[in-house]
Protein backbone atom coordinates (compact mmCIF):
# COMPACT_ATOMS: atom_id res chain seq x y z
CA UNK A 1 0.00 0.00 0.00
CA UNK A 2 1.24 3.61 -1.20
CA UNK A 3 1.98 6.18 1.90
CA UNK A 4 -0.67 8.50 2.13
CA UNK A 5 1.83 11.38 2.22
CA UNK A 6 2.55 10.35 -1.13
CA UNK A 7 -1.42 10.81 -2.51
CA UNK A 8 -1.84 13.87 -0.83
CA UNK A 9 1.80 15.31 -2.56
CA UNK A 10 0.26 14.20 -5.99
CA UNK A 11 -3.26 15.69 -5.25
CA UNK A 12 -1.69 19.04 -3.78
CA UNK A 13 0.72 19.59 -7.15
CA UNK A 14 -2.30 18.64 -10.15
CA UNK A 15 -4.40 20.86 -8.02
CA UNK A 16 -2.43 24.33 -7.28
CA UNK A 17 -0.35 23.60 -10.73
CA UNK A 18 -4.02 23.62 -12.83
CA UNK A 19 -5.17 26.15 -10.68
CA UNK A 20 -2.42 28.16 -11.34
CA UNK A 21 -2.21 27.74 -14.97
CA UNK A 22 -5.95 28.65 -14.93
CA UNK A 23 -6.01 31.63 -12.51
CA UNK A 24 -2.52 33.22 -12.67
CA UNK A 25 -1.37 32.74 -16.67
CA UNK A 26 -3.59 36.00 -17.06
CA UNK A 27 -1.23 37.99 -14.52
CA UNK A 28 2.00 36.98 -16.48
CA UNK A 29 0.42 37.54 -19.78
CA UNK A 30 -0.15 34.45 -21.93
CA UNK A 31 0.00 31.13 -21.77
CA UNK A 32 2.70 29.65 -23.52
CA UNK A 33 2.01 25.80 -24.69
CA UNK A 34 5.20 23.44 -24.84
CA UNK A 35 4.52 20.63 -27.20
CA UNK A 36 7.72 19.36 -26.64
CA UNK A 37 9.72 18.54 -23.33
CA UNK A 38 11.65 20.54 -21.10
CA UNK A 39 12.37 23.78 -23.32
CA UNK A 40 10.59 22.50 -26.42
CA UNK A 41 12.87 19.46 -27.82
CA UNK A 42 10.91 17.04 -29.18
CA UNK A 43 8.25 18.98 -30.35
CA UNK A 44 7.25 16.69 -32.89
CA UNK A 45 6.79 13.60 -30.93
CA UNK A 46 4.00 14.74 -28.97
CA UNK A 47 2.47 11.21 -29.08
CA UNK A 48 5.85 9.63 -28.55
CA UNK A 49 6.14 12.18 -25.64
CA UNK A 50 2.98 11.26 -24.04
CA UNK A 51 3.90 7.08 -24.46
CA UNK A 52 7.18 8.05 -22.70
CA UNK A 53 5.90 9.83 -19.85
CA UNK A 54 3.80 7.07 -18.76
CA UNK A 55 6.24 4.34 -19.23
CA UNK A 56 8.30 6.59 -17.05
CA UNK A 57 6.33 7.29 -14.51
CA UNK A 58 5.48 3.66 -14.06
CA UNK A 59 9.04 2.85 -13.85
CA UNK A 60 10.09 5.18 -11.60
CA UNK A 61 7.19 3.63 -9.38
CA UNK A 62 8.19 0.13 -9.78
CA UNK A 63 11.68 0.36 -9.45
CA UNK A 64 12.06 3.48 -6.37
CA UNK A 65 9.78 0.96 -3.91
CA UNK A 66 12.40 1.80 -1.03
CA UNK A 67 12.87 5.66 -1.63
CA UNK A 68 8.94 5.93 -2.23
CA UNK A 69 8.46 4.42 1.37
CA UNK A 70 10.88 6.71 3.05
CA UNK A 71 10.31 10.01 1.00
CA UNK A 72 6.63 9.64 -0.32
CA UNK A 73 6.42 13.45 -0.51
CA UNK A 74 9.29 13.78 -2.60
CA UNK A 75 8.34 11.00 -5.68
CA UNK A 76 4.73 12.33 -5.12
CA UNK A 77 5.91 15.53 -6.31
CA UNK A 78 7.72 13.65 -9.37
CA UNK A 79 4.60 11.84 -9.91
CA UNK A 80 1.90 14.15 -9.60
CA UNK A 81 3.96 17.10 -11.46
CA UNK A 82 4.57 14.36 -14.25
CA UNK A 83 0.69 14.04 -14.33
CA UNK A 84 -0.28 17.22 -14.03
CA UNK A 85 1.71 17.82 -17.42
CA UNK A 86 0.94 14.51 -18.55
CA UNK A 87 -3.48 16.16 -18.18
CA UNK A 88 -2.39 19.29 -20.15
CA UNK A 89 -0.84 17.17 -23.05
CA UNK A 90 -4.12 15.17 -22.99
CA UNK A 91 -6.85 18.27 -23.00
CA UNK A 92 -4.68 21.16 -24.84
CA UNK A 93 -2.29 18.75 -27.23
CA UNK A 94 0.94 20.54 -25.27
CA UNK A 95 1.72 21.88 -21.72
CA UNK A 96 1.03 25.27 -20.44
CA UNK A 97 3.82 27.07 -19.22
CA UNK A 98 2.80 30.21 -17.94
CA UNK A 99 5.48 31.61 -15.16
CA UNK A 100 8.66 33.40 -17.13
CA UNK A 101 12.01 32.49 -16.25
CA UNK A 102 13.88 35.98 -16.27
CA UNK A 103 17.21 36.14 -18.36
CA UNK A 104 16.11 33.11 -20.29
CA UNK A 105 13.59 34.20 -22.30
CA UNK A 106 11.73 30.61 -21.17
CA UNK A 107 8.46 29.56 -19.51
CA UNK A 108 6.99 27.03 -17.52
CA UNK A 109 5.04 25.78 -14.48
CA UNK A 110 4.64 24.68 -11.12
CA UNK A 111 4.64 21.12 -12.37
CA UNK A 112 7.93 21.85 -13.67
CA UNK A 113 9.01 23.38 -10.16
CA UNK A 114 7.44 20.63 -8.30
CA UNK A 115 9.44 17.90 -10.77
CA UNK A 116 12.84 19.79 -10.20
CA UNK A 117 12.32 20.07 -6.93
CA UNK A 118 12.10 16.06 -6.28
CA UNK A 119 14.96 15.41 -8.91
CA UNK A 120 17.55 17.50 -6.94
CA UNK A 121 16.04 15.86 -3.92
CA UNK A 122 16.41 12.64 -5.00
CA UNK A 123 19.95 13.34 -6.50
CA UNK A 124 20.89 14.86 -2.41
CA UNK A 125 19.73 12.26 -0.63
CA UNK A 126 21.78 9.16 -3.39
CA UNK A 127 24.71 11.16 -2.74
CA UNK A 128 24.30 11.76 0.90
CA UNK A 129 23.86 7.72 0.79
CA UNK A 130 26.87 7.38 -1.64
CA UNK A 131 28.93 9.40 0.72
CA UNK A 132 27.65 7.62 3.83
CA UNK A 133 28.88 4.36 2.32
CA UNK A 134 32.05 5.86 1.51
CA UNK A 135 32.83 7.17 4.93
CA UNK A 136 31.87 3.67 6.80
CA UNK A 137 33.96 1.84 4.07
CA UNK A 138 36.78 4.23 4.90
CA UNK A 139 36.17 4.19 9.04
CA UNK A 140 36.84 0.22 8.43
CA UNK A 141 40.14 1.04 7.92
CA UNK A 142 41.24 3.19 10.51
CA UNK A 143 41.65 1.40 14.45
CA UNK A 144 38.54 1.22 16.85
CA UNK A 145 38.46 2.22 20.00
CA UNK A 146 40.96 0.30 22.48
CA UNK A 147 43.06 -1.19 18.77
CA UNK A 148 46.18 -1.06 17.98
CA UNK A 149 47.64 0.83 15.02
CA UNK A 150 50.59 -1.24 14.65
CA UNK A 151 50.21 -5.14 13.99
Amino acid sequence: MLPHKFWVAILTVILIDQASKFFLSGLFGTAFTNQGISFGLFASYDKIIVLVIVVALIIVLKSSQQLLNQHPVLMGLFVGGGVSNLIDRLLFGAVRDWMPLAFFGLHNNLADWAIAVSVVGVFLLLSRGILIKYRNKSADHFPKNGESQID
